[in-house]
């Protein structure tokens, strides 16, 4: 009686936990402004498929330009201009064109988005406001959507702003890290400078796709926000439970910690990096599941990672906190001077790396 009483116990804890993720995460809304929402009319099209010769015209579909509904775990950026966006279908392959207000222009195949696009350049409507750069990763469960106050901050201190979105629960971290440097790439040409910042998962997919070789030659600064880079316990919980691997997709298992997770061996930035991470303050942290400080979901000495040039520590929850003033104008400041501004006019690396690696070890 007492074994079952147990199980049924565990059973409420992780379920608890899960409401918990889901929560902070900004997961479970089902309104318009949600980050995960259901798909639209789109995923009904059939891939068009692309021309076997790429001399041959290009014929559009007839589009009706009426607003997306969302669906933003079924879509993933392949090519974004001016605010302008390509999104592929992570499940029917198909493609559709959106402008800067999430309005699709086109769909079909990716040869037909790609002409409207160029067409769109031609008429004026995607135009670049900066030869600055700055690319944003958004962490797990959440989209490109989630960055409003960064995004509004970064453009008011002159930047072009992509926010790129990712399928985060339909695959695995290199999935997503292959297709934010293919869109790097595709970024080169059009800018002298390009930054990234990430918030959460979005630091471990920066660390692939910037590691080694594999960073582009105008690659600036990068800055991680509430980064997992030692792994999250709050995915430790969920990892023992069938139901999270429906839920988190294969990505979410590599959130663990651990001597052999993902995050360990996730790569070092090759350019200059900083980490800024959310805590409670207290030494406790909001989340009584997590050990220490915290910001509701990472814990405050997992975040740190071994080369970063600075580091900051900002009193704001996981969910919002890369969109509090504080947080983007710290962000703003490593971008321009590749420190934080710790009000002494010297970096916090150096004190706070042995409290925010310790778990290295």
């Amino acid at each position: 009686m007492h074994s079952d009483m147990n199980r049924h116990v565990a059973t409420i804890r992780r379920t608890l936990i899960v409401i918990f993720v889901c929560v902070v995460c900004g997961s479970c809304g089902t309104g318009t402004g949600a980050d995960d929402e259901a798909p639209d009319d789109d995923t009904v099209a059939q891939d068009a498929g692309d021309p076997e010769d790429a001399g041959d015209p290009v014929e559009m579909n007839l589009n009706l330009p009426v607003k997306t509904m969302g669906g933003k775990q079924f879509w993933s950026d392949v090519a974004i201009y001016g605010g302008w966006r390509i999104q592929e279908n992570v499940i029917t392959g198909h493609c559709r064109l959106l402008d800067k207000r999430d309005v699709r222009r086109a769909w079909g195949s990716l040869a037909q988005c790609r002409q409207a696009l160029e067409d769109a350049k031609e008429r004026g409507e995607a135009v670049l406001s900066s030869r600055k750069l700055c690319v944003l990763l958004h962490g797990f469960l959440r989209s490109k959507d989630s960055f409003k106050g960064l995004v509004d901050g970064l453009r008011e201190a002159g930047y072009e702003v992509y926010a790129v979105n990712y399928a985060s629960t339909r695959f695995d971290i290199d999935t997503f890290a292959a297709q934010v440097e293919s869109l790097l790439a595709g970024f080169a040409s059009d800018f002298d400078e390009i930054h990234v910042v990430t918030h959460s998962m979005g630091g471990l997919v920066a660390r692939r796709a910037l590691s080694g070789e594999r960073c582009p030659e105008r690659m600036g600064r990068l800055v991680m926000v509430a980064p997992p880079n030692q792994g999250a316990v709050m995915a430790d919980l969920l990892l023992d439970w069938w139901p999270s691997e429906h839920v988190t997709g294969p990505a979410g298992k590599q959130l663990a910690t651990g001597v052999e997770s993902f995050a360990k061996s996730a790569g070092t930035p090759a350019c200059e990096f900083g980490v800024l991470a959310g805590a409670r303050g207290d030494g406790e942290g909001w989340n009584p599941l997590i050990p220490g400080d915290d910001d509701g979901v990472v814990e405050l000495a997992n975040t740190g990672l071994e080369g970063m040039a600075d580091f900051v520590v900002v009193p704001a929850l996981h969910t919002v906190i890369m969109n509090t003033p504080e947080s983007v104008r710290q962000v703003v400041f490593f971008l321009e001077h590749g420190r934080f501004d710790h009000g002494d006019g010297a970096g916090g690396a150096a004190e706070a790396a042995p409290q925010a690696t310790e778990k290295q070890e």
